[in-house]
C-alpha cells in the first residue's frame, strides 16, 4: 500500500487542483510562503517532537509537530505560519493527525490545537464525528484524484490563488478568462 502524506489532507481540502498538480504532476515550486512555513516548523521543533504516525485504513502517514500532556490527555498541536481564523483545511489536517495518532498508539484524542505564528495564538479544535467524517471524505477525494486523468477545475475562490506555490502551473487567471466554448483536457 502506498501511503499519502497527512499534510496533503490540508492541500486537497483547500484546493483539489493544487493537490493534483503537486502530487500527480510532481510540479511543486518553493515560494516565500513555503520557505517561511518550513523555517518556522524547523525553529519550533524541540527534542522528542516530530513523532511519526500512520493509519492503514486511511492510507496516511505523517509527523505530529508537538504532543503535550494536558491534564490526563495527550494533546496534539500543529504549527501554522498564518493567522488565526476558521481555516477548515487546517482543522482537517489536525484531525487527520489525531486519527493517525489514535491508530498508531491506540490513544484516544478528543481535541487538539493549531498554533498560528503570525498572530501567536492557538485555536482549539474538537474532533467531532462530523470533522472525522470530513477527513474520510478528503482522503477519498485524494484517492479519486490519484486515479484521475484530468485536472480538477480551478477554485471558485480567486483569493485562494494569491500566494499559491503552484500558480504558474495552474494558470487560474488564464482559465478564468477562457471563452465559454474552450474546454481543454490536460
Amino acid at each position: 500500500m502506498d501511503y499519502l502524506p497527512i499534510s496533503k489532507v490540508n492541500t486537497v481540502a483547500f484546493c483539489p487542483r493544487r493537490y493534483y498538480i503537486e502530487m500527480l504532476l510532481a510540479d511543486t515550486e518553493t515560494n516565500h510562503h513555503v520557505t517561511e512555513g518550513q523555517t518556522l516548523h524547523d525553529r519550533t521543533k524541540r527534542v522528542g517532537e516530530g513523532i511519526w504516525v500512520w493509519h492503514d485504513e486511511l492510507g496516511l502517514v505523517g509527523i505530529v509537530d508537538q504532543i503535550k500532556q494536558e491534564g490526563e490527555e495527550l494533546v496534539i498541536t500543529e504549527f501554522k505560519k498564518g493567522y488565526l481564523a476558521d481555516h477548515k483545511s487546517d482543522q482537517l489536517q489536525l484531525c487527520a493527525l489525531a486519527m493517525c495518532y489514535e491508530y498508531s498508539f491506540t490513544t484516544p484524542q478528543d481535541y487538539g490545537y493549531i498554533y498560528y505564528h503570525q498572530t501567536r495564538r492557538k485555536q482549539r479544535v474538537d474532533y467531532t464525528p462530523e470533522l472525522r467524517h470530513e477527513v474520510y471524505e478528503a482522503v477519498d477525494l485524494m484517492k479519486r484524484l490519484e486515479r484521475s486523468t484530468s485536472y480538477p477545475p480551478i477554485t471558485d475562490n480567486p483569493n485562494k490563488c494569491k500566494g499559491c506555490s503552484v500558480k504558474e502551473a495552474c494558470q487560474p487567471s488564464l482559465l478564468r478568462k477562457k471563452p465559454s466554448h474552450w474546454n481543454p483536457t490536460l
